[in-house]
């Protein structure tokens, strides 16, 4: 189900949507309504996709929803090691407005890192997605490759939540690093849908952070500017960010480099090859 918004409020917004799964007949189909729900509208993916699976239930090994994002080819992370590899996300949605328990953001991430880095077993409907996973960060040479666990939510975290999901991301971190691919840990909820989708909307939404540096206008119908940062500024910048939005995905949603395509079927090469022959004023910006 695709959710449409036209400049409404987040409020608006979030009571739209919770009305409408509360609407449903039992706290099973509640809770699968939301969890797909939130994934694919964050991801932006249609939830019937080949490489979209709901595997929440008994037994599901805190498991929700999982999907697969296909990036490029071996050849092409051989020629280019700045494009993308595969990523597998992961989703432990909770559906509720009342307050959650204190260290239940831990708990869910501990169940889910002991599923997929573990060999316990787990429910049928959900052992077939998760050995996928399981073969996925075994693979050590993929280091471009990505894991995302991501918590989902009906509203943002609140700030002793997000204390704890910075600190298990800091420790799995280190746990896991060179054991596969790459891992990334946030949380995401109908707000970030939200302003994601205002974002695509051309909406007045707008967060604003800091960022040291040196900078000159590059092209001024165009809007682009170019400078120089250092990496901890760049760093600090995105941490800033993090702690606004709850996610980091949605600042690179505008970037030229990502619209030119990861996917096989959308060689980066290629598009860089067009933007030479029929847009060669814009190569600075790709």
């Amino acid at each position: 189900m695709v959710l449409q918004i036209e400049h409404t409020t987040y409020e608006q917004f979030r009571d739209s949507c919770v009305e409408e799964i509360d609407s449903l007949d039992s706290t099973v189909r509640k809770g699968e309504e939301f969890a797909i729900r939130l994934a694919s509208e964050w991801l932006e993916v249609e939830p019937h996709s080949e490489q979209f699976y709901y595997t929440d239930g008994p037994g599901d090994g805190g498991i929700d929803v999982a999907y697969l994002h296909v990036g490029a080819d071996e050849s092409d992370i051989e020629n280019d090691p700045d494009v993308a590899g595969d990523t597998w996300y992961v989703f432990q949605c909770k559906y509720g407005t009342a307050g959650r328990a204190r260290g239940i953001v831990r708990e869910e991430l501990r169940k889910v890192f002991g599923s997929i880095y573990g060999d316990g077993a787990v429910a049928q409907s959900a052992s077939q997605t998760l050995q996928k996973i399981r073969n996925f960060v075994k693979n050590k040479g993929a280091t471009t490759d990505k894991l995302h666990v991501v918590i989902g939510t009906v509203d943002p975290l609140a700030p002793h939540e997000l204390d704890d999901l910075n600190d298990a991301r800091d420790e799995y971190v280190r746990k896991f690093d060179g054991l596969g691919p790459s891992l990334e840990i946030e949380a995401v909820s109908l707000k970030n849908v939200h302003d994601k989708q205002q974002l695509r909307s051309e909406s007045e939404n707008e967060v604003l952070v800091n960022l040291r540096g040196v900078f000159r206008q590059l092209n001024r119908k165009d809007g682009a500017w170019i400078g120089t940062v250092s990496i901890k500024d760049m760093y600090d910048m995105l941490v800033e960010y993090r702690k606004v939005t709850s996610e980091l995905d949605q600042i690179y949603d505008k970037n030229v480099r990502r619209w030119l395509g990861m996917k096989k079927h959308q060689k980066v090469g290629a598009g860089i090859a067009k933007t030479i022959r029929e847009e060669p004023e814009n190569l600075g910006l790709f």
